[in-house]
């Protein structure tokens, strides 16, 4: 288990909200050193709390009226 303090939190929660938001901007709205903010990042990697970054499709703009995921497990006997 991780321990998460307040500027972890905040931290996750702008990158929901913009996984692409600059180090500098996430710094400048909480008011710490980009220095910081880097550090910090990098431990929620390494940690893997934060996996990677991914881009989240809106498919009704992209023209589809609708989407389906399928899923399939394999097991070995």
């Amino acid at each position: 288990m991780h321990t998460l303090d307040d500027f972890d939190i905040r931290i996750l929660k702008t990158l929901d909200t913009d996984g692409r938001m600059a180090y500098s901007a996430i710094a400048t709205e909480m008011g710490v050193s980009n220095t910081m903010v880097h550090q910090r990042i990098s431990r929620l990697s390494d940690q893997g709390i934060l996996e990677g970054t991914k881009p989240v499709l809106n498919e009704k703009k992209l023209g589809y009226d609708w989407g389906a995921f399928t899923g399939i497990s394999l097991e070995k006997d």
